[in-house]
């Protein structure tokens, strides 16, 4: 359960909503916290605005539950870092899946130079869960503006500021155009909601393998949305897919696989920043992506939340959401079993790095008579440019001809490319009874402004 507040993370509970301050990362500090009607899902978002009559800035966060009767709740923000408090409790529905804001910068929470913020709702018990749209003028007091003309469950938002050509394809040519995503089980729909009171569907897409389509977020460009479907894994026993849908055109969009996993474990939740991805992935914990491909996304970080026990499976345990927003560059993870991760961030420099190349561990064992001995080597902290490093044997107390095959060579990595290389060793299997022999590998000649 997920939602942040500036250098305060609020995070969801099961019995209510608590703000910790991460300011110094290493020693995270509870604010404070109010109490809400006992639910698995608690949602929360934050809008930061600069407050004219009172001459300050203030905040506050709008949470949303599946608790009957809940209502939304606005947590008053603005005694941080000293004190949090229920503002008031929105009480036009009862409950709700999920809420999002729109045309805000996520590090500041704050509104988009020239735009207006607007508070949506997803899953209500209202018109069949179809979205409701608040003016947030009042940030303290959401006012209802209306619901979606079509009566369909909406899981999960997002949304987009169009101003390059595609305004063309918007109602009466809208420039800017607010698009507003909304992912609701089936399709992926975009609708223009710049006038509020008049909102256009511009079109409904789905795919192949849909089960449920869950949840989304635009790419840096806001040209492609990366699609997570919830339930293809369970359901259908499929490795881990994520899809990307591509938005060169709003009303005639596709949606393409673009990354399969090792496993089938469930992705939940994806933010973008910059060219990367961070996916909160369930029983995988945090993955992080390089989208600098959009339709071709490679896993270039990775921190499992969810250890005890250890399953890389299909299923709805371990990190249900990520924040990578902050200014510092700390990531917040939240994971439902086993609470708030804090994590340094070591994968924000890749692109402009041209990494490492090394040994997956110091040494490889092998048995005479299996005929070759496999040498794994890998490339990280870094995918810009291409790379490439030599290699050759040299005695131990093992001797080449008699003992193994000597062997030199060139390994080559791609730009962008992580994957591991193997150098294989032919072994000599004799009849004669010897103790373990050695031979060493050496690396060399690094290219690429790689290092070894």
């Amino acid at each position: 359960w997920a939602a942040y507040c500036d250098t305060r993370y609020c995070v969801g509970l099961s019995n209510g909503t608590a703000v910790v301050e991460v300011t110094d990362p290493a020693n995270p500090r509870e604010v404070g916290t109010v109490t809400g009607r006992t639910s698995s899902w608690r949602e929360i978002k934050i809008y930061q605005e600069f407050h004219v009559p009172t001459n300050r800035f203030r905040a506050f966060a709008y949470v949303t539950t599946e608790a009957g009767g809940a209502g939304v709740q606005v947590i008053n923000l603005g005694g941080l870092p000293n004190t949090v408090t229920l503002a008031t409790t929105l009480t036009d529905t009862g409950s709700q899946h999920t809420d999002y804001v729109s045309n805000i910068d996520y590090a500041t929470n704050m509104a988009l130079p020239g735009t207006q913020a607007f508070l949506w709702l997803a899953g209500s018990n209202v018109g069949g869960g179809s979205w409701r749209v608040y003016s947030l003028a009042n940030a303290a007091q959401p006012q209802f503006i209306r619901q979606a003309p079509a009566a369909q469950y909406v899981h999960d938002a997002t949304s987009l500021l169009i101003t390059d050509q595609r305004t063309t394809q918007c109602s009466l040519g809208h420039n800017p155009c607010e698009v507003y995503v909304d992912f609701n089980e089936n399709s992926v729909d975009l609708w223009d909601v710049t006038d509020k009171a008049q909102p256009v569907r511009l079109s409904s897409t789905t795919y192949s393998d849909v089960n449920y389509t869950h949840s989304g977020w635009p790419s840096a460009d806001q040209r492609h949305i990366f699609v997570h479907d919830e339930l293809e894994e369970i359901r259908r026993g499929l490795l881990t897919q994520i899809y990307t849908m591509n938005l060169d055109s709003l009303i005639n969009p596709f949606i393409v696989a673009s990354y399969q996993g090792p496993d089938t474990t469930t992705d939940h939740n994806g933010y973008t920043k910059g060219n990367l991805l961070y996916v909160s992935h369930y029983r995988r914990g945090l993955a992080i992506f390089d989208a600098s491909t959009p339709s071709q996304l490679r896993e270039v970080g990775h921190f499992d939340t969810f250890l005890s026990p250890s399953a890389n499976t299909a299923g709805f345990d371990g990190a249900w959401g990520v924040y990578p927003f902050l200014p510092s560059g700390t990531i917040l993870v939240s994971d439902i079993n086993n609470g708030l991760f804090i994590l340094r961030d070591r994968t924000a420099g890749l692109s402009q790095s041209a990494g490492q190349v090394g040994f997956v561990g110091t040494t490889a064992t092998a048995s005479e008579n299996a005929g070759t001995a496999r040498i794994t080597l890998r490339r990280n902290a870094g995918f810009a440019g291409a790379v490439s490093i030599d290699y050759a044997t040299s005695d131990g107390t093992a001797t080449a001809g008699a003992d193994y095959t000597a062997a030199s060579g060139t390994l080559n990595w791609a730009p962008g490319d992580l994957g591991e290389r193997t150098i294989n060793v032919a072994l000599v299997n004799d009849m004669a009874t010897e103790a373990n022999e050695t031979f060493r590998i050496a690396l060399s000649n690094a290219t690429g402004g790689v290092a070894i």
